[in-house]
This record gives C-alpha cells, structure tokens and sequence, in this order.
C-alpha cells in the first residue's frame, strides 16, 4: 500500500492551530484544496461584529524546525515571489513553531513590495500571533487594505538605503515634513565584539524634522559588505503631518 506523507501531521498542525485560533475570534476560513493549492493554504474573511467587513487575506503556513533561526523565523518563497507580490489580496505568511506551539506572521505581499529579490522574508518573534494580539492582526491588515496597501498605492513615509561606502541613509519619500524621527537598531549590544559584524552601526538616534526628499547619514556596518543570515535591523518612528505616530521597520538592505 502507499506510504503517507512524513510531514504531513506537522503541515496540518500549523494549518489547524491557525484556523482554530481566527475562527474562535468569528473570522471564516477557508481552507484551499490541496489540488489547487498555489502558495496559498487558506482565505480569511474579516468578520467585525458578526458581520463580513469584504476584507480578504490570503495566508500561507509553514510549519516545523526547518523554518526557524537564530533570531526569529524565515518563509521560502519557491517561486511565488511574483505571484504574492502583486495580489490584489494581501498573502500573509505564517510560520508555526511546532517546539514552542507558537504562531508568528508577516505580511508577504508588503515585504515584497519592497524586497522584490527576496528568496526567504523574514519573520520576526516579536510577531507572535495568539488570542490577545488577534485583534491588532486584524486591524494591520484591514488598514493596510484600506490605504491601498495590496494595490501598490500605499509607499512608506521613510527608507533606508545602504550605500556603496557601507552608510546608512534615511531618507524622507513624504511630499511634507516629518518630525520626531527616531532611529533605532533591534539590537543594542553592538560594543559587544562577539557579535556578527555585519549588523549596523547606529550613529544617529535622533532628527528633530526631515524635509521633504531630505536625506541624513543615520549609521554605517561594523565591517564593509559582510553579511550574516540576518542584515542589520533597524526601526523608524516619528510623527506624520497630521500628528500620527509610525512605526517602519527595515532590514536586508539592497
């Protein structure tokens, strides 16, 4: 008689846990059949007060060791690069840690849209999906639809760009100012010299405004062009022109 798949029970069990969790908010899901399955295990449709929003996410669930990291989990791409970049549906990635039992996510089509050469995106542990944090998925994914997000129309008030002398520059991509900026590295230990050196350098912590298009010097990498399997991480926040907070996050660097 055939033999069954090995992994299937671990595939099943992160696709499952998933479901269990957004159906016990009242969210439907649907499960793709593994016939058609093409990089996306399941639909979510985004229920609010017993009623459907029309808000739909695709999701992907990777489940078991081979996807964690040293500092978090990665999704592989497999070729769906394209496909998941340009949906008109948002695909969010979903790795399930089958030691700790824990769900952790990232929106794959916004990653892409900024790291079109990717082969694995990464995933961060601070990402952790459970019953406390479902609503604030819920509500990122619903405004990243709402602000056009899954159709290109949505740009980031900030970048970072790494330059060929091995700089970091923040840059404004705003039509307006931008105040409060705030540069911070994930990692706060870089004196350390036990520490990869290809993690960056934060030199500046600060920017009281940022003119439009403006650009400043925020940090270099502690070695020139030396990579570790994570790039240098580095967070951004600071006030819009209507007084709104945000919050981008960077890393791989181009």
């Amino acid at each position: 008689m055939a033999m069954t798949n090995a992994n299937r029970p671990i595939e099943r069990a992160g696709v499952n846990t998933f479901r269990a969790l957004l159906e016990r908010h009242g969210h439907v899901v649907h499960e793709v059949d593994g016939n058609n399955d093409h990089g996306e295990d399941l639909h979510v449709e985004i229920v609010e007060n017993r009623r459907r929003t029309g808000h739909m996410v695709a999701v992907q669930v990777k489940s078991g060791r081979k996807y964690k990291r040293a500092a978090g989990y990665a999704i592989p791409l497999d070729g769906h690069q394209n496909d998941w970049k340009l949906s008109h549906v948002p695909v969010v990635g979903v790795v399930y840690d089958t030691d700790e039992g824990g769900l952790y996510w990232v929106n794959l089509t916004r990653e892409l849209q900024y790291n079109a050469d990717a082969t694995w995106i990464d995933v961060r542990k601070s990402d952790l999906l459970e019953d406390d944090t479902v609503a604030d998925f819920i509500s990122n994914i619903i405004s990243y639809i709402d602000n056009g997000g899954s159709h290109f129309e949505r740009t980031r008030l900030v970048r970072v760009h790494e330059m060929e002398d091995g700089k970091f520059v923040l840059t404004n991509c705003s039509n307006n100012f931008l105040t409060d900026i705030t540069i911070e590295s994930i990692f706060d230990e870089y004196a350390d010299p036990n520490l990869p050196k290809s993690w960056a350098v934060i030199t500046c912590s600060y920017i009281s405004d940022l003119e439009p298009f403006d650009g400043r010097t925020v940090g270099h990498r502690a070695s020139d062009r030396t990579w570790t399997s994570y790039g240098p991480e580095i967070a951004v926040t600071g006030k819009a022109p209507n007084g709104e907070e945000f919050n981008e996050f960077f890393s791989f660097f181009p």
